[in-house]
């Protein structure tokens, strides 16, 4: 019996510990989103030609 009571304890262990694992990785995921798009618009920005100043003196 305590055997079976042990083996229940470790696979509800392990599922949440894989659990714990899968939300870190979604929070990271979701989180690096929002950069990439960040990082994708200031790179565009970067790369458009500045337009002509007209001086006239």
């Amino acid at each position: 019996m305590h055997g079976y009571l042990y083996q229940q304890l470790q696979h509800q262990v392990s599922l949440l510990s894989f659990m714990d694992s899968f939300r870190v990785i979604a929070w990271l995921t979701l989180a690096a989103v929002p950069l990439m798009l960040f990082v994708g618009l200031s790179s565009q920005q970067a790369n458009r030609p500045r337009p002509i100043e007209n001086r006239s003196n």
